[in-house]
């Protein structure tokens, strides 16, 4: 009997007939993918595939390449990347593994505002993980959703060296560190002069 909660691969993925490779994520789920979108996607792509294949006329047909991605993170990952409508991400936590993979295979993150803007502004995600909030709105360049984020950060001590190289580490950017430091300080002028 098969798992019911497996992961079910929709098309363009499952099954193409011109794919002419396969992602195999850790759990075994396969993607059928095509080398050309990929390595236009991606320079991490497009190096891989410029290695020696396996020669004309082997029994394969279509390498599997495994992959460390979870299936939710590298469907979204390659709807990114096909001539598809975005992909619809639902949590935080998915947000987060998408930004992490386009990291991993050099893919542009700018893309990803728009389909993140609902997640990182979510109260559950602001109260669960202000700091991840703030840092990954900081590396989108989401300044709306990075003030925001940053009223959720007034418990954290910035002078902690735990919490300064965990927001450096998250954004990518000292800058985003003395940014929060500057939002912290114009609420407390503001709060002063009432």
């Amino acid at each position: 009997m098969a798992d019911s909660s497996a992961f079910v691969v929709k098309a363009p993925f499952k099954d193409s007939p011109t794919g002419d490779c396969i992602l195999q994520t850790p759990d075994g789920t396969h993607f059928v993918v095509h080398r050309l979108v990929l390595s236009l996607a991606s320079q991490v792509w497009n190096d891989m595939f410029s290695l020696p294949q396996a020669p004309e006329g082997s029994s394969i047909t279509r390498p599997i390449i495994p992959v460390e991605e979870d299936p939710e993170t590298l469907e979204a990952l390659l709807t990114m990347v096909y001539p598809l409508p975005p992909p619809r991400i639902k949590s935080y936590d998915q947000a987060t593994l998408l930004v992490q993979a386009c990291d991993k295979y050099f893919i542009d993150v700018s893309q990803l505002d728009n389909i993140l803007h609902k997640v990182l502004r979510t109260t559950a995600a602001l109260e669960a993980d202000p700091l991840g909030v703030y840092a990954l709105a900081w590396r989108l360049g989401l300044d709306d959703e990075t003030k925001e984020a940053s009223r959720y950060t007034h418990h954290l001590n910035l002078k902690d060296p735990k919490v300064k190289s965990d927001l450096i580490r998250r954004s990518g950017s000292v800058n985003s560190l003395l940014a929060l430091w500057d939002l912290r300080l114009q609420r407390e002028a503001a709060l002063d002069e009432l």
